[in-house]
C-alpha cells in the first residue's frame, strides 16, 4: 500500500472526526472552519515524490481572513499565486495569510509515514498535535486580530506577504480595512510610506482598494 493511501485511511478514524467535532468541514487532505467571517484551514500535504510505501507529510493550520480573501480575488487578480481561482468553501493553503506547521516531536517538520508500520499511531499523534495548535489559530480570527498578533510578534504573515517589498504594510492595511478608525489610518499611512520607498506595483495597487473597502473615497 502507498503511504498516502495508508494515511488517508488512518485519518478517517482520527484527525477527521476530531476536526468535525469542532465544526470543521471537508475531506482529506483539507478541512475548513468558518469563524467570525474568516476561515481556519487544516491541510495535510504529501510531496509528489511520495509514491511508495514510505512518505513524508506536512501538517499545517492556517487562517484566511475575510479581507485578505477579498483582496486576493479583487486586487491581486492575475498574480501567479492566486491564478487557481479557488472558490468560497474551497479555500486552499496558498489562500492563507498566516499559517503554522504542526510538527511531530523533535526538530523535523514533516511526519514520516510507513505503510508497513502502525500508521494509525502516526495519525493519532497528528491529531493530538493539531488539537494543541488549534486554539492559537482560532484566536487569530475576527477583524483585526491577526494584524494585532503580527504587530506584537505573536504571529507571522505568509511568505508571500513577507516577501513582497512593502508586503507587511500592505497586508496590515488590508486587514485594518475591516476595522477602520485610528488603526486603519495608521496602517494606511504606513502603506503610503512603503509605496513611496518601493517600486513594487502590488502595494501601490492596494492603496485605493483598502480605501474603498474601508468606505472612504480614494484620495481622502
Amino acid at each position: 500500500m502507498l503511504a498516502r493511501d495508508a494515511l488517508r485511511q488512518a485519518v478517517k478514524t482520527t484527525l477527521a472526526p476530531a476536526l468535525r467535532a469542532r465544526g470543521f468541514r471537508g475531506t482529506y487532505p483539507t478541512w475548513r472552519l468558518q469563524r467570525e467571517g474568516d476561515v481556519v484551514l487544516v491541510n495535510l500535504f504529501g510531496s509528489q515524490f511520495n509514491e511508495g510505501p514510505y512518505g513524508d507529510f506536512l501538517l499545517t493550520i492556517g487562517v484566511v481572513p475575510a479581507a485578505w480573501w477579498s483582496w486576493s480575488h479583487e486586487c491581486a487578480v492575475g498574480h501567479s499565486l492566486f491564478e487557481s481561482g479557488s472558490r468560497p468553501g474551497k479555500e486552499q493553503p496558498w489562500d492563507c495569510l498566516s499559517s503554522k506547521i504542526v510538527r511531530p516531536r523533535g526538530r523535523r517538520e514533516q511526519w514520516p509515514v510507513d505503510a508497513d508500520q502502525d500508521v494509525t499511531a502516526v495519525a493519532e499523534a497528528m491529531t493530538a498535535a493539531a488539537l494543541r495548535a488549534l486554539p492559537a489559530a482560532l484566536a487569530l480570527t475576527g477583524p483585526g486580530r491577526l494584524a494585532a498578533a503580527v504587530e506584537t510578534d505573536k504571529a507571522r504573515f505568509s511568505a508571500f506577504a513577507a516577501g513582497v517589498p512593502g508586503g507587511r504594510e500592505m497586508a496590515l492595511a488590508v486587514l485594518m480595512s475591516d476595522v477602520g478608525g485610528a488603526r486603519f489610518d495608521a496602517a494606511y499611512a504606513a502603506l503610503e510610506k512603503a509605496v513611496r520607498n518601493s517600486n513594487s506595483p502590488m502595494p501601490r495597487r492596494t492603496l485605493p482598494w483598502v480605501l474603498h473597502r474601508a468606505g472612504l473615497e480614494s484620495g481622502a
